[in-house]
């Protein structure tokens, strides 16, 4: 279990329990109102993120106090905005709490679901998950795209270039129907990002294939894309794989990866958080 316990002098202190392994504030850091100390995780319950917090006046545990006014711990469930939800954080395509595994058989086109087991194997056997997808490239597990708490996937489509919304049920199937939700995508190659931006939503980013710049598409958290791009660099053309790694640095903020062609270097570009690198 990793903490963060903060001291407030005078034998007082916070203890905030069940976040991820690496805290983001160092041992004996000076911290203010505001400060990011860490990130929530599952730590306890699997799927469900959540904060573990205790005021303590030496060993004590005692009754929490905000302003003066005693905390009466009421049982609520809050939707939050600083945590996506936990299917998107762990690939749990069927709502069993594990990471699972989608794959496509090339000769058929069909969507194949492995489900996890949770200790790193599988369960035997495997199930259908959609079938038509031949015509489809650059297929990208994106996390909730929809804001429905379900797994998605985008897609781009050979022939045309249009990029497409699957909507996950969250049993291991898709939803009826698709969603295109931009076009003009044969001239780039997209890269699932997560959120990189700092508003909460899945975005997505472009390297285009003939000039090499960067493009951020931002996510609108109900399915789509917001109007426009951001150029946000240059010169990619020398990568040949560039990949969302999620936060790579412990900053709480997004990165990529990117292996250089030429040498086969591996890069790390980090985010800022607010669009930018």
């Amino acid at each position: 279990m990793s903490y963060v316990v903060i001291d407030h002098g005078g034998g007082w202190a916070t203890r905030y329990l069940h976040m991820e392994v690496r805290s983001q504030a160092k041992t004996g850091t000076t911290v203010r109102q505001g400060d990011r100390i860490g990130k929530v995780s599952d730590v306890g319950s699997p799927g469900a993120y959540h904060l573990h917090y205790e005021q303590r006046r030496g060993r004590e545990i005692v009754a929490a106090r905000f302003n003066g006014v005693a905390f009466a711990y009421p049982r609520q469930n809050i939707t939050s905005k600083n945590c996506r939800p936990s299917s998107a954080e762990s690939g749990d395509w069927n709502g069993d709490g594990k990471p699972d595994v989608l794959a496509r058989q090339t000769s058929t086109g069909t969507v194949v679901l492995h489900k996890g087991n949770g200790n790193a194997a599988f369960k035997p056997g495997s199930s259908q998950a959609g079938t038509g997808w031949t015509g489809m490239n650059a297929i990208l597990r994106h996390g909730d795209w929809d804001g429905d708490r379900h797994e998605d996937v985008l897609a781009t489509e050979t022939a045309t270039g249009d990029l497409f919304l699957y909507r996950g049920t969250g049993k291991g199937t898709f939803k009826t129907g698709r969603t295109r939700i931009d076009n003009g995508w044969n001239t780039y190659t997209p890269i699932a990002a997560g959120d990189f931006d700092g508003d909460s939503h899945n975005d997505l980013l472009g390297k285009h294939n003939t000039t090499g710049h960067l493009f951020l598409y931002r996510g609108t958290g109900t399915g789509g894309l917001a109007a426009g791009s951001t150029r946000i660099g240059t010169g990619w053309m020398g990568y040949d794989q560039i990949t969302g790694v999620g936060d790579f640095d412990g900053d709480g903020d997004n990165d990529l990866v990117a292996r250089e062609k030429s040498t086969g270097h591996l890069f790390l570009y980090r985010g800022t958080g607010t669009g930018g690198l």
